[in-house]
């Protein structure tokens, strides 16, 4: 019985144990933990109904075992494919033969910096762009590492399950936009205009009747490969964003103001279209006099 939960659970971490019996001699079981292993979701594991990542994989790189336990333990029970390594030189060499949707990875390992490590994944032609997530217990690095960053979250060790599946909604879900409270958190908004209301309204009111011109500067920005004037808008816009309480809309500026530090050209587009998304689903929520739609003008400036 005890043999039998043990394969079991060896199998699960995708390790091997393997037994040899001598009649008078005795047994001994090997068991064999390769330097990287995957664990699929099993199927009769509790699901987080929150998120779903049947369609996801992911790379978790951290050399603290404990740490890799409880973060793998959460991905797999959001249905994500995991792989799982210890060294910054074990990932650069599974990343040579392996894509993945996710990549998360310490600040600290053993061999290199997750700072050091994130920008040479991001300049290997080899990899397809995974989002990549720093799980650091580096309260200063959290701190100091906002726009310049080159990971696309930073989360807190320990990190809890909601911090974790609120970071993979706002990376993966094609459509974090409809989710309830981010297009437009009032509560947000007045806690930077310290609870003045109509100060609130005024700034919104700016901010939307706005919102579609800034718009429609985008698409011929990215047409005419204007990187610095595209960070440049999107920067700007991410400090307003945040100060009414457009929380989608920030992020997405977020994503762009990357994508155009990286000279990344397979983000570019995507984050750009993203933006006129979350802007277009901004105005037709805010209570505004403003009737623009600014993906109708994107429309009518790509044509």
């Amino acid at each position: 019985m005890g043999l039998a939960i043990t394969k079991r659970l060896v199998e699960t971490l995708g390790c091997t144990l393997k037994a040899k019996s001598t009649l008078g001699n005795g047994s001994q079981f090997t068991l064999n933990i390769p330097n990287t292993f995957t664990i699929a979701p099993q199927e009769n594991s509790k699901k987080i109904e929150q998120f779903d990542g049947s369609q996801q994989t992911a790379l978790v790189i951290d050399d603290d075992e404990v740490s890799n336990i409880f973060l793998i333990n959460t991905l797999a029970a959001t249905g994500v494919e995991v792989t799982t390594c210890f060294s910054g030189k074990a990932a650069q060499e599974i990343l040579q033969i392996e894509s993945f949707d996710l990549i998360f990875m310490d600040q600290h390992l053993g061999d290199i910096k997750g700072t050091d490590l994130a920008p040479l994944i991001h300049k290997d032609k080899n990899t397809l762009s995974p989002k990549i997530i720093c799980v650091t217990a580096d309260i200063e690095l959290h701190q100091t590492l906002i726009d310049d960053s080159p990971f696309d979250q930073i989360l807190l060790k320990p990190c809890s399950q909601k911090d974790l599946i609120s970071a993979l909604g706002l990376l993966i879900d094609p459509d974090i936009c409809d989710r309830k409270g981010r297009v437009l958190d009032k509560s947000a908004g007045l806690d930077l205009a310290s609870g003045d209301q109509d100060t609130w309204e005024k700034a919104l009111k700016i901010f939307t009747d706005r919102l579609p011109a800034t718009i429609t500067r985008l698409p011929s920005h990215y047409q005419n490969t204007e990187l610095e004037k595209l960070r440049e808008t999107s920067h700007k816009l991410t400090g307003s964003s945040r100060y009414v309480g457009a929380q989608n809309l920030a992020e997405c500026c977020v994503e762009l103001v990357r994508a155009c530090k990286r000279n990344n050209t397979s983000k570019l587009g995507i984050a750009v279209d993203s933006l006129v998304l979350a802007a277009d689903k901004f105005l037709s929520t805010a209570p505004s006099t403003a009737t623009s739609s600014a993906q109708s003008k994107f429309e009518e400036n790509s044509s």
